[in-house]
């Protein structure tokens, strides 16, 4: 029997009713071999740290969480589009969403929200970078316009979906289970 492995210090697992086999969580700068002013577990290309660190944090995060392949970095953009999940180069969008097992969708976030999707069956998932120009341009709704048309096209009549996201709206999936409208639990969080 293989020995467990131990989590990284810089994962936190989400804590929500996905199903088991949606794996999903966020990184912290905890470790990693960034330098200087980026000191910790950055993954960003885009913001002045050494390459060759943030590609030994990425490789780090693909063995450590033993991804089944590379990660979809975006190039994230403050819209509304959304991606369906593939490795290579990153595509300019602020959110991927995949139907099929393997595919990795990654967001990076400072200051905005990173959103995780996921059906109540678990055949697919997505994440979004839910800034305020995001969520003003309709990220949200785009995301889950993209998801409905697969889920219908599973000819499933209702679909439902599990939200998820740190600390700032811990409670948008209880609202959003009971029947409410994300743009209101957002507005009354906002502020």
């Amino acid at each position: 029997m293989p020995a467990a492995r131990e989590t990284p210090p810089w994962w936190l697992p989400a804590a929500w009713p996905a199903p088991a086999q949606v794996r999903a969580g966020i990184t912290t700068r905890l470790g990693g071999g960034s330098r200087q002013k980026y000191t910790g577990f950055n993954l960003a290309l885009h913001v002045g740290d050494d390459p060759s660190a943030v590609s030994a944090n990425r490789v780090e995060l693909r063995q450590r969480l033993n991804l089944p392949q590379e990660p979809c970095w975006l190039q994230q953009i403050h819209g509304n589009h959304v991606v369906p999940a593939a490795a290579g180069p990153a595509q300019p969008a602020d959110g991927s969403y995949t139907t099929s097992p393997g595919p990795v969708c990654t967001i990076l976030v400072a200051d905005c929200v990173p959103l995780l999707l996921a059906d109540f069956s678990g055949h697919q998932v997505a994440a979004i970078h839910a800034g305020w120009r995001g969520i003003a341009a309709g990220i949200v709704d785009a995301a889950l316009a993209v998801m409905e048309v697969e889920c219908r096209s599973r000819g499933d009549a209702r679909c439902r979906w599990l939200v998820g996201a740190p600390d700032t709206l811990t409670s948008l999936y209880q609202h959003m289970a009971q029947g409410a409208d994300y743009r209101t639990v957002l507005g009354a969080t906002a502020g």
